[in-house]
């Protein structure tokens, strides 16, 4: 094990193995030993946030996914799907007052979005 910290996350010093940096999730710790100069250092780092970017947007699609099997296909006034995300946003909220765990608001946020999508996705269907 290596004592040197990651310069894409620099928070991994003693367990590079339960690191979630995209360098640490796809094996390429002893890769970035090789990176000398700054360039190559902010390259490492941009290309780590662009990566939860994705992961991101992965999860809202995952959560798209799981309300089209549940609800099916949704079609509603704006004023219905105001309605939808106010609830999903107030579930969001007593998460974070009642601090049931960053895993729990997370898992609201990505309600939030999901919805926010398919709202998007029906008034882009409509054009």
């Amino acid at each position: 094990m290596t004592t040197t910290p990651c310069i894409s996350c620099g928070d991994c010093t003693k367990f590079p193995d339960a690191c979630h940096c995209w360098y640490h999730r796809n094996n390429a710790f002893d890769q970035l030993a090789g990176l000398r100069n700054a360039a190559e250092i902010a390259q490492c780092r941009e290309r780590s946030s662009k990566e939860v970017g994705w992961a991101a947007l992965d999860l809202v699609l995952e959560e798209r996914k799981a309300q089209d099997i549940k609800w099916g296909k949704q079609s509603h006034s704006d004023l219905y799907w105001l309605g939808i995300l106010a609830e999903e946003f107030g579930e969001l909220a007593k998460e974070i007052i009642e601090s049931n765990g960053s895993k729990a608001i997370e898992s609201e946020l990505v309600q939030v979005a999901a919805v926010a999508v398919a709202w998007i996705e029906q008034i882009l269907e409509a054009k």
